[in-house]
């Protein structure tokens, strides 16, 4: 899966589990994850379902939410892009294992 389409799959989760009258007008790379329109619980949801769609895509099976997410310097959990970069190098490391 290419870094483009891992930010369209999580666009299209993001929108399925936002509250629509909080859905930014946008969503792409840029859009915010926690603290607009997901909450704490929005936001575990989107990680099972993104975990869960990738498992189904066959691309591997990966987590995201693990103590090496947790102890980055830069959450990656800010924004759509920079959770679109994680989820890459950890499907990398899946492909290369």
């Amino acid at each position: 899966m290419t870094r483009e389409e891992t930010i369209e799959l999580i666009c299209k989760v993001y929108k399925e589990l936002a509250p629509p009258e909080d859905l930014p007008a946008t969503v792409n790379e840029a859009t915010r994850l926690f603290g607009g329109a997901l909450d704490s619980v929005g936001l575990v949801s989107l990680i099972v379902e993104l975990e869960q769609q990738i498992a189904d895509r066959d691309e591997g099976s990966i987590t995201i939410a693990d103590d090496r997410a947790m102890s980055q310097k830069r959450s990656p959990f800010r924004t759509i892009g920079s959770l679109g970069d994680y989820v890459q190098g950890l499907m990398m490391e899946v492909a290369k294992a």
